[in-house]
């Protein structure tokens, strides 16, 4: 049955309109001209049209490849059934199209390449959209055009984070933005994605200085996009890396400017108001900081999310103000198994850490110790200020303890590990 026909059996089935199908996206006469066989449709306006009527793509594929499709059409097919995750099927159709481009001479072989790269990311064949993105961004090097060379360097960076070579994706990073660099004004949203990516991969191997940098430039480049939840997050970057930097009340300038931005869903506002906290007491001020942290605590509660972090942090707040030993166990009372198996281990062995200077100040120095060890495996890598301060209150309990000697030499041995990290 031709497709149009198809489509609209489906809309009279669904007792819709064609006014209500157009959904005034596209005209009611081109619609019509589509159900009656006269006008092909474009996959953009096919996707509108299953998308209204409630059916998939794969449902028509067999009536859409009834009639050929150009070539350029059917790569378009190839994407859209990408979003409804048909991986194999859309891979068939692009082979469809790479055979039919070749016979004509393979002017859509870049765009052909970019659709596999894609595709071949999706179903995490990594080698294989390395070699496809690394096919495009040599074609668009040639072809001269910044924005396109660019948007080829972060596919191939995208994919590089997605299988934890964060080193590699840098460098691809590097590389996208050098090349946008000539085209940027043109492409501030795409710049703003490319930057944000890129002080983030930066952050994660402890470039503090660097990303912060990127960052910023992407701060400049956002003031024309007026989006808050990316302005909050761009902030929210900048004050990650001041805290590290130990420049706490710069940091915490920029959380709050981060809360100040309108719109931010409900567990960004929740996280922004912990951080806020922290820098708060790592800046000597824990009584300003528990009334965020206490807040941050009832939003994660109140909303489902797991409120560990808030919980870390009252606790380290509550050590400093020196509270009392039944107030700290009953912060470490509402830890729950399930929170700690759902938990990032940065957030674990923090807790874990936590636990332990609160066991020695109840004077159980062997059992403090033997947390505290334990919360200093759970680090991961790259977090040398919490390794750092585990190890510190391993010296300290160490000097209640008949084996010091051994504990110190245990020490000496996992900063070397630190400092090769």
């Amino acid at each position: 049955m031709p497709l149009g026909r198809v489509l609209k059996n489906i809309r009279i089935a669904r007792n819709l309109s064609r006014e209500e199908v157009a959904d005034q996206r596209y005209s009611v006469s081109h619609l019509a001209a589509v159900e009656q066989g006269v006008k092909r449709p474009s996959v953009k306006m096919l996707m509108h049209v299953a998308d209204r009527l409630q059916v998939s793509l794969e449902m028509l594929i067999s009536d859409i490849l009834e009639d050929p499709l150009p070539v350029p059409e059917k790569i378009r097919l190839a994407r859209a059934l990408c979003a409804e995750d048909k991986y194999d099927l859309a891979m068939d159709i692009l082979r469809q199209a790479e055979d039919e481009d070749q016979e004509q001479g393979g002017q859509y072989r870049v765009d052909r390449l970019e659709t596999e790269a894609m595709i071949e990311h999706l179903r995490r064949n990594y080698d294989q959209a390395i070699r496809s993105y690394a096919a495009v961004s040599r074609i668009r090097e040639r072809g001269g055009n910044p924005y396109l060379t660019a948007e080829a360097y972060y596919g191939l960076a995208r994919v590089e984070l997605e299988r934890g070579r964060t080193e590699w994706a840098i460098h691809w990073l590097f590389l996208a933005w050098d090349r946008l660099q000539p085209d940027v004004s043109e492409h501030r949203e795409f710049a703003v994605d490319l930057l944000q990516t890129y002080a983030d991969a930066l952050y994660d191997l402890s470039r503090f200085r660097a990303a912060q940098t990127i960052y910023e430039t992407a701060q400049k480049y956002a003031e024309s996009c007026r989006d808050e939840c990316r302005w909050a997050e761009i902030e929210r970057g900048i004050g990650y890396c001041l805290k590290e930097q130990g420049q706490y009340t710069e940091s915490a300038e920029y959380f709050r400017r981060a809360l100040k931005r309108e719109n931010i869903c409900t567990s960004q506002r929740a996280a922004l108001t912990r951080e806020l906290g922290s820098v708060l007491r790592l800046a000597g001020s824990p009584d300003e900081a528990m009334s965020y942290l206490v807040h941050a605590y009832e939003m994660h509660e109140a909303n489902g999310i797991n409120a560990l972090a808030s919980i870390n942090e009252i606790i380290a707040c509550l050590l400093i103000q020196d509270a009392n030993l039944l107030e700290l166990d009953e912060w470490c009372g509402a830890v729950t198994d399930d929170m700690l198996s759902d938990s990032a281990d940065e957030d674990v062995a923090q807790f874990g850490h936590l636990y332990a200077l609160i066991l020695q100040r109840k004077g159980d120095s062997a059992r403090a110790l033997n947390e505290a060890k334990q919360a200093f495996a759970r680090v991961p890598l790259g977090h040398r200020r919490l390794s750092g301060e585990i190890l510190v209150s391993i010296l300290e309990m160490a000097r209640e303890q008949a084996d010091a000697a051994d504990t110190i030499s245990w020490v000496a041995e996992h900063i070397d590990h630190i400092a090769n990290d």
